[in-house]
């Protein structure tokens, strides 16, 4: 798993390792070792993606990357990702205080269901926020093409879009306005008298399975220069599961929801025995495939009434 820290290791070990080791007569005559590459080429991601860019010892302006001596800071911008879970997590917090200004109840059953409501949003408003912004990392490492940023930036759309559709259902059911329900594979979302929020987690949710296959699909048959994307995805993945274990589930007829669901949980165990359990990237990638699968794919265990949202079935 590369990064600054890994590359200045590497650096200061090798030299380190030469510096130990016994010249002979011919000491001091020629180097004994060779970095590649001295300064940054960026002009190799148009063939090698992220990968070819960044290997030098200096960057393509000049300036130093590696410091042989002294502590090093792995990401000089940290700061970023507290500062997006600060702002996700309000966004959160001020959607739930919004809907009980609108909706006020002063009963302790009902305030209660607020706390957990509100307490349930902030945090996956917290986690969408960092989460995004690693996501957009990726994409201005990754896409150096108008391809690449019109597919990674369309997988981002559909993950985030079902992130905060999901974290909208499941406020709703935690604060009593929604009871978990079948929810319709977007087919029958589309066909019938669906809410809008419900219509919109339906396509939401599709486009974000066939997003996966596709991914899985190169990733398995063409991996060369292909990057794990796997940010965003961890966030609809853990609450679709969040929905599904309060019985909130797509419906059995959700038919080519749960077809792209399980093709992606056959591509999750494949990359796991073509990668293996060290390349820990591609494991998380595989088990976010794998959670995805679970929500859709689990079987209705609970009866689901009717709601307002038109729903259930």
């Amino acid at each position: 798993m590369p990064g600054r820290l890994q590359q200045t290791r590497f650096v200061r070990e090798v030299l380190a390792a030469d510096a130990r080791t016994p010249l002979g007569s011919e000491a001091g005559a020629w180097p004994r070792l060779n970095l590649i590459e001295g300064f940054d080429q960026p002009w190799k991601r148009r063939q090698e993606g992220a990968m070819g860019g960044y290997w030098g010892a200096f960057d393509a302006d000049g300036r130093q990357r590696v410091s042989l001596h002294g502590p090093v800071v792995a990401d000089p911008h940290w700061w970023r990702i507290p500062l997006a879970m600060v702002v996700g997590s309000s966004a959160g917090l001020l959607w739930t205080l919004r809907r009980g200004i609108r909706r006020p109840d002063t009963s302790g059953t009902r305030r209660r269901r607020r706390v957990m409501a509100a307490a349930a949003t902030g945090l996956a408003g917290s986690a969408i926020g960092a989460l995004t912004l690693l996501q957009w990392q990726m994409l201005v490492d990754w896409s150096h093409r108008p391809l690449d940023w019109l597919l990674g930036g369309s997988v981002a759309v559909a993950a985030g879009l079902c992130a905060l559709l999901a974290t909208a259902r499941l406020g709703r059911i935690l604060d009593g306005d929604s009871s978990p329900a079948a929810r319709p594979g977007v087919v029958a979302a589309l066909r019938a008298a669906s809410a809008p929020a419900m219509r919109g987690l339906a396509l939401a949710q599709a486009a974000l399975l066939a997003s996966v296959v596709l991914m899985a699909l190169g990733l398995l048959f063409d991996g060369r220069y292909r990057p794990l994307v796997w940010p965003l995805l961890a966030a609809p993945a853990s609450l679709l599961l969040a929905l599904t274990v309060l019985g909130d589930r797509v419906d059995r007829g959700a038919g080519l929801e749960r077809a792209l669901a399980t093709v992606g949980a056959m591509a999750a165990v494949c990359l796991i025995a073509q990668e293996g359990l060290a390349n820990t990237q591609a494991l998380g990638q595989a088990l976010i495939w794998l959670g995805l699968a679970a929500a859709v794919c689990w079987p209705q265990g609970l009866p689901c009434a009717s709601g307002s949202d038109g729903g259930g079935r």
